[in-house]
């Protein structure tokens, strides 16, 4: 119930009405499958509950519930038991740990300390950049499904981002020729709604798709000289405004 308190954090009531029916219900909650039962079923008991005793008149806690999917990766152990992806070399088709000693390779699960199938965020950042690892766990699946891990995955992710660097530099030395591309602008704007319409609908997986099509047209329009220069200014700024709320 302490969420309640959110709504007027510095009275010395518990509760206040007027504040409790401007700020509830939730508009959206968002929660891994674990949270089924301590958060949502214990915080709508609490409304009903308080509702009942007359503390507030709210009926329901929150508008919407989007369930969100688990970070998953392979399983490993050797025979002194569980090691994380990083201390496991693959060697042929076969698995070793540091000491050349055979690794059995386990389930795909979520990641967990238990069974070190974890990976140290600190390791992707300081490889690829905290950009790229948002960019892959996002493009990778829908948000309401499990995101299996790959090494590949986030590899070809940070291929992309650098892909975009790229564009700044082909802008500074783009001689245009193309004079007739409202067309290719009328698609590129199409692309840029679909995007916000996917974000709002949470299928971000979506967005990101419609992200790698903006660029492919972009990069086809620049390669065969057809956008003009303020064209290629204009799609820029529009692929800066849309790869926001993926990669600040």
């Amino acid at each position: 119930w302490y969420y309640f308190r959110y709504c007027n954090a510095r009275s010395n009531d518990a509760f206040d009405k007027e504040d409790i029916k401007y700020w509830l219900p939730v508009d959206q909650y968002i929660g891994g499958i674990e949270h089924a039962i301590l958060h949502l079923l214990y915080s709508r008991f609490f409304t009903k509950a308080l509702r009942d005793l007359g503390y507030f008149n709210l009926n329901e806690p929150f508008k919407g519930l989007f369930t969100q999917g688990m970070v998953t990766h392979q399983t490993y152990r050797n025979k002194e038991g569980w090691l994380e992806p990083k201390d496991v070399q693959k060697i042929g088709d076969d698995f070793f740990d540091g000491d050349k000693n055979p690794v059995e390779v386990g389930k795909i699960e979520k990641m967990s300390k238990s069974k070190k199938n974890v990976i140290d965020p600190n390791d992707i950042i300081n490889t690829y950049g905290a950009d790229t690892a948002r960019w892959f766990m996002l493009s990778d699946s829908p948000p309401e499904r499990d995101l299996q891990w790959t090494d590949t995955g986030i590899a070809s992710s940070f291929k992309f981002i650098n892909k975009l660097y790229e564009f700044v530099h082909k802008h500074k030395q783009y001689n245009a020729s193309g004079t007739d591309d409202n067309e290719i602008v009328e698609k590129l704007k199409s692309i840029v709604n679909e995007v916000t319409e996917n974000i709002e609908a949470f299928q971000f997986n979506k967005s990101v798709a419609k992200i790698y099509e903006f660029v492919n047209i972009l990069n086809e329009a620049i390669t065969n000289n057809i956008f003009t220069k303020d064209s290629f200014d204009w799609s820029l700024k529009k692929l800066a405004i849309i790869l926001q709320p993926f990669v600040p």
